[in-house]
This record gives structure tokens, sequence and C-alpha cells, in this order.
């Protein structure tokens, strides 16, 4: 998968193709109307930290637990999405890139698929890249979907990698299909959350949010 996943970036990156771009928007427009999209999650809120969730070896933990176990103050990234998500994969690098220059603390999600073969399938984006994965029915075989996508890419290798439960608590929780980013304090606290993906998950957002939050603390 991972020739695949590296000619989706090479060929897609900054979506500088007008055609690509054209059908990106296509897509992701319907993907919005399939969407739920009311969005209750409220900033101060914590969320769903003692439910079980899963490392991709299929080890029992949960948020709470990971955030315990974290030595510094920084900033907590929860990112979630799924690898038949195009725009989830395609900007993994830049999330890297922020990840390392404001020092956070990285949990990547693994949530249920957004495109799944036996669903709603992107044959352009996924099929013909040999990106192909049934709706996992079983907590293994989406663990499973996970080890090969986290072993293949280039990203997220500096992050705690996590995987919903099959019931999609974290998911349903954080209201995070097909693509979230949450910015937790030590407690747990959300203090940011991005809009629901597709349109509305910004890496530049983000970025902008934590050189706001950084130069406030400094001014304290």
């Amino acid at each position: 998968m991972k020739k695949s996943l590296d000619t989706f970036c090479e060929t897609f990156g900054d979506f500088t193709d007008e055609e690509v771009q054209k059908d990106m928007e296509t897509m992701t427009s319907l993907q919005m109307e399939s969407m739920p999209q009311s969005d209750n999650v409220q900033i101060g809120e914590k969320l769903a930290l003692t439910d079980t969730i899963f490392f991709t070896n299929g080890t029992e933990t949960t948020l709470s637990e990971e955030i315990n176990k974290i030595q510094n103050s920084n900033l907590i990234l929860l990112n979630f999405g799924s690898c038949t998500w195009p725009p989830f994969r395609n900007n993994l690098k830049i999330v890297d890139e922020i990840v390392f220059k404001f020092e956070l603390n990285y949990f990547c999600v693994y949530i249920i698929e957004a495109h799944a073969s036996d669903g709603w399938k992107l044959e352009e984006y996924n099929e013909k890249l040999g990106i192909s994965y049934k709706q996992p029915k079983y907590l293994e075989e989406r663990l499973s979907i996970s080890r090969n996508f986290f072993d293949e890419i280039d990203y997220c290798k500096n992050s705690i990698q996590l995987v919903d439960n099959i019931n999609n608590t974290l998911e349903l929780a954080y209201e995070a299909r097909p693509e979230r980013l949450y910015i937790l304090n030590n407690e747990g606290k959300i203090l940011y959350r991005s809009g629901i993906g597709p349109y509305q998950y910004s890496p530049k957002n983000l970025e902008k949010f934590l050189y706001d939050y950084n130069m406030k603390l400094s001014k304290k």
C-alpha cells in the first residue's frame, strides 16, 4: 500500500491541478451531504476519556490512561481519520510538521472507514491506487487495516497510534467522521476543535490557534 499512498500524495499533494481540484471539490460536497452536520462538541468539555480504545496490536487503553503517561505540560493533538478518506491522507505531512513545530503530544486515532469498498467507494482516489477495504464488522478487522496503514505511511511515526473501538465511541463523541482535529490540555479538556471535515478540517487554522495560544501564554 505504501506505493499507492506515496503516489496519491505526489499526484494530489497541493491540489494544484485544476481538474483534480474540481473533482475533489465535487467529492467533498457529496461527502458533506452524506455526513451528519450537527456540531455539539463544546470547548472545555472532556469527552470519552475512560472509554476503551486500542493500540494497533489490540492492547486496550483509554485516552485518560495515555494522557496520564505524558511527562510534559505540552498540548495534546487528536487527529481522527481513516485511510479511505483521501484528504486525511493528504494532510498527514503538514500535521506532522505542526506537531514538530509546536512540540505537541500527538495521538493519531484511526476511526470508521469513510469510503469502504462495500459502501460508497472511490474508484479514482482509492480503488485505482489499491486502497480498498470493506467496512470492518469486527475489531480485529479494523486493527488489521490500521496496522497496515500506519506501517506503510511515512507519517505519524512520532504519534501514539490509537484505534477506536468497533462501536465507534470516540468518533461519535468527538463527531470526528470523516476527519477532525482537536487540541486538549493535560486534563483532557478540549481547547480547540476544527470544524467537521472535509472542508473545515484545516491544519492552517490549527496552526493559527497554536500560534495565538502560545502568544497569549508568553504575555502572562
